[in-house]
């Protein structure tokens, strides 16, 4: 006897691609959302109770939008183009525009100029993006007046860019500070750090959280062009 045909299993979907469909179905009527409170907030008077709603109903909107963006940058990973970068090139085309994002919202940058002669192995764009992540979250982590520190130097690792902020990791897990959706995580799904972790190991390097002495830091690991030479 035959046996009866059995029904087709349905192709195996992808988590990027539930990701793009989640992503694609919640941009649209977001960006209704968003316009619409932007009309009401241009018809509001300023210093006005319905302009500051408005101000924190779009701030929100613009936490969610981030956050789909960050999922859908999570399951594409970068595909980098690392090559020689001078630290103090690459510190001086970014050095205005990270004064301007961090200082805009209350907080100071110090920037420790890195010595002339240091290089990197890494994407310039790639990079860039890793920092102003970091500084994002540096931000976010610290009170206003707060002082938040870049710098970069050799050390036997390789390269060290360094970010440091007021405020300590003794209470989370540091290990998995930067796994994206961990329970214990204070703030966040933790999608930003993961995305710089992935960003910084196509590049061959990698990233590191330390806490200690009322301070935190955040280190992006990155190769000398001679250790990427003896690979």
């Amino acid at each position: 006897m035959s046996r009866p045909p059995q029904p087709a299993h349905p192709a195996q979907v992808g988590l990027d691609e539930i990701v793009e469909a989640i992503a694609h179905s919640i941009r649209n009527p977001l960006a209704g959302a968003v316009l619409r409170l932007e009309a009401l907030r241009h018809g509001a008077e300023p210093g006005s109770g319905e302009r500051d709603a408005c101000d924190s109903a779009l701030e929100s909107l613009g936490r969610i939008a981030r956050c789909i963006d960050g999922l859908v940058e999570l399951t594409h990973p970068p595909s980098a183009a690392p090559r020689a970068l001078s630290m103090g090139a690459f510190f001086g085309a970014h050095r205005a525009g990270w004064r301007a994002s961090v200082e805009r919202r209350g907080r100071t940058l110090r920037i420790a100029e890195p010595d002339p002669g240091l290089v990197a192995y890494a994407d310039d764009a790639l990079l860039s993006a890793s920092v102003d992540r970091l500084l994002d979250n540096a931000v976010e982590a610290t009170a206003f007046d707060a002082t938040i520190t870049i710098a970069a130097c050799a050390d036997e690792q390789g390269i060290a860019l360094k970010i440091t902020n007021p405020g300590d990791l003794r209470d989370c897990d540091r290990s998995a500070a930067a796994t994206p959706f961990r329970p214990a995580k204070a703030r966040g799904l933790g999608i930003g750090l993961a995305i710089v972790r992935n960003a910084l190991r196509s590049m061959g390097g990698g990233l590191e959280l330390r806490g200690g002495d009322a301070r935190t830091t955040a280190t992006l690991r990155l190769r000398a062009p001679s250790a990427e030479a003896a690979r």
